[in-house]
């Protein structure tokens, strides 16, 4: 029965000094042929001995609140940094978007300025074609009832010119 005791205290002593490693001089003791069996029952009792003690060695898990899946890789000492990357990233960001919205209103600014001058260009036209249109002709006389339709004969000859030049036959 000793035996036993020796193993099971060996056992113990492994499972509970972790930190202290086991003498690899010890051989295991086996126990040998000239020694009773113990019986089941206190084969048992042992067993269920060193399953309580296992588990009360065993550090009992802690109720705690939810927390966000970066908290568990942050140390007490690292949410400074995290908050100082989160917002290091949060101004680059808002810095990026700003500048996009720069660039956006910049092209705008540029399209308008554009068709402003494409406005100006053909409505310079449409003055010069209108000086020159004899208004006995048969297109004057066409044009005469075409404008009937816009508020003013300037706007008229600039939605024909602009009609004509994407059709292909500029004047």
């Amino acid at each position: 029965m000793s035996e036993l005791d020796d193993l099971l205290s060996q056992l113990k002593a492994e499972y509970t000094n972790q930190e202290e490693p086991q003498s690899m001089t010890k051989s295991p003791i086996i126990p040998s042929k000239t020694t009773p069996k113990p019986t089941c029952s206190s084969v048992d009792n042992l067993l269920t001995q060193l399953k309580g003690e296992i588990k009360d060695n065993q550090p009992q898990p802690t109720t705690s609140k939810k927390t966000s899946s970066h908290s568990r890789f942050t140390s007490p000492v690292e949410p400074n940094l995290f908050q100082e990357l989160r917002s290091e990233y949060q101004d680059k960001d808002q810095i990026e978007a700003e500048r996009q919205q720069q660039e956006i209103k910049e092209k705008q600014r540029l399209n308008e300025q554009r068709d402003q001058k494409k406005q100006k260009a053909l409505k310079e036209k449409a003055q010069n074609w209108l000086k020159q249109l004899n208004s006995k002709s048969d297109e004057g006389k066409w044009f005469e009832e075409f404008s009937y339709s816009y508020d003013s004969k300037i706007e008229a000859a600039m939605q024909y010119l602009e009609a004509l030049r994407e059709s292909g036959m500029n004047i």
